[in-house]
């Protein structure tokens, strides 16, 4: 049906007129069933197409014996350049790739076109051909504008059907139709108008479709351009009822030089728009699994410290312990003069004991387990030997909304932010605090150092300790701000939203 509808716009303006032919679509139709399908369903396909235009052109011309052979050597000129040109199966969008895009418009919009024209040229004669089917320019543009208008709208709808594509909406089907009635109305109304009209009429139909190209993909800009040029086609011919064959000739080659030259831009500029929106589809993928596997590395360093902390705990600090009342045996057992050096490897071994004990719980804080993390801040605080002087500021009036996930993170910032100013800052003081409602939790860690450099604050090169404070406020679905403190120094803010929905965070 498809097929016959296509030879039937071919053949009528074309017949009824007696003027040279505006635009061929059968044979675009058979090289898109050459490109993209293969096997025994390419040949229904192909069957398919042929009865289609074989029915249509029984229907207008009793001749269609006579113009067989021609139809057949048509046929078979395609086949080559479909071969040539075969998609695969499945893959990215063909109209992203420069490489085939360049060999679609030097076959299709050049040699193709050449080969068939010659091939018009050459049998009229010997067909009984009337002269103003024959003009090989008319003949050339005519299949050059149906290949390279039909066969990107059927490359661009494969790839959204079978290549997960995004789909077409029925509001994306309609916009493009009301564009079309709207340029037609356009031209019809402004169609006496003198050149300076035409020509700004034709650069903002140029940028509409542009238009219709990027928010709707290029299928629908070259259907948009198709109708178009068919509309400019018919109103052409309908006005030339009272011209000469020459002027005719001369409307119909304006026409189609306009439409060529239309395509060829649209088809730059989606080559452009489709290689940019692979890029930012490959960026986001790739954004995407690096966020996912950061996420399950910072999972795994948690598993990993608490695992450290355990055995620190349960199996290091035990053993000690047994070592300190092993030496206190000994002790009791040995004369006064070394009871002394063993009081003094007792009392070393105990702040051993100490030491590993505050490595295990700086690995988990197991407080967090049984209290809040107001109570876990405040004892990281006072464990601080200083410099700086870190004073806890907090409150816990809504700090049961919080997951242990976000605890430990949050922990986690904090530890990472005070590491920050012992190294960098240069601070005599820090104060971190905590403030919670029913929607959003913020945390703050300011010192009065140096601060960060400009620069460095708004630099992509950060260290690996910035980046997992950021990967885990992401993780919260957060905003982490590094800015400078109210006189001197630097600040560390994390807003996480306490909710679902992370626009309470105002994200």
């Amino acid at each position: 049906m498809s097929a016959a509808m296509g030879q039937l716009v071919t053949m009528d303006l074309w017949n009824a007129s007696s003027s040279p032919q505006g635009l061929n679509l059968l044979g675009a139709m058979f090289l898109c069933v050459l490109l993209s399908t293969h096997g025994k369903r390419a040949i229904v396909w192909a069957i398919a197409v042929l009865a289609g235009g074989i029915s249509a052109q029984v229907g207008m011309d009793v001749a269609f014996l006579a113009h067989l052979p021609l139809h057949i050597t048509y046929c078979l000129l395609l086949i080559p350049f479909g071969h040539y040109l075969a998609l695969p199966p499945r893959g990215p969008n063909p109209l992203q790739r420069s490489a085939w895009v360049l060999r679609f418009v030097v076959c299709c919009g050049l040699l193709l076109p050449a080969l068939i024209a010659t091939l018009y040229w050459l049998a009229g004669n010997a067909l009984g051909l009337p002269p103003w089917q024959t003009y090989w320019h008319s003949n050339f543009l005519a299949q050059a504008l149906g290949f390279l208008l039909f066969v990107p709208i059927c490359v661009s709808l494969r790839y959204r059907i079978t290549a997960g594509g995004p789909r077409l909406s029925p509001r994306q089907i309609a916009l493009p139709a009301i564009f079309i009635a709207l340029a037609a109305i356009a031209w019809v109304n402004l169609s006496s108008s003198g050149a300076t009209v035409h020509t700004l009429l034709a650069i903002g139909l140029l940028f509409m479709l542009l238009l219709v190209q990027f928010l709707w993909g290029a299928d629908a800009a070259f259907l948009s351009l198709l109708m178009l040029t068919l509309g400019c086609l018919q109103l052409g011919f309908a006005k030339g009822g009272h011209a000469t064959p020459g002027e005719e000739s001369i409307t119909v080659t304006v026409i189609q030089i306009g439409a060529l030259v239309a395509v060829l831009s649209l088809l730059m500029m989606v080559v452009i728009s489709e290689q940019w929106r692979h890029l930012r589809t490959t960026l986001e993928q790739a954004d995407a699994r690096i966020a996912v596997m950061a996420e399950r590395l910072i999972k795994v360093q948690e598993d990993e410290r608490a695992r450290i902390a355990r055995d620190l705990h349960d199996d290091i600090n035990q053993s000690i312990a047994a070592v300190s009342i092993q030496l206190s045996n000994v002790r009791r057992q040995l004369p006064g003069l070394y009871q002394g050096n063993l009081s003094v490897l007792q009392w070393k071994l105990g702040e051993v004991s100490e030491r590993v004990r505050q490595i295990s719980h700086d690995l988990h804080p197991s407080i967090l387990h049984f209290s809040t993390l107001s109570s876990a801040l405040e004892s990281l605080c006072q464990s601080h030997s200083g410099p700086p002087r870190v004073t806890f500021i907090g409150c816990t009036e809504t700090e049961d909304s919080l997951t242990p996930e976000q605890k430990i993170n949050l922990f986690r910032i904090t530890q990472e932010a005070l590491h920050n100013v012992v190294r960098h800052a240069q601070a005599e003081s820090a104060t971190i605090s905590l403030s919670t409602d029913a929607h959003l939790a913020v945390l703050r860690i300011c010192d009065d150092g140096v601060g960060l450099p400009r620069r460095e604050r708004h630099s992509r090169r950060l260290g690996l300790g910035m980046i997992t404070m950021e990967e885990r406020t992401r993780m919260m679905r957060g905003v982490l701000v590094l800015e400078e403190a109210p006189e001197s120094g630097t600040c560390v803010e994390v807003r996480i939203p306490l909710e679902a929905s992370p626009e309470a965070a105002g994200i």
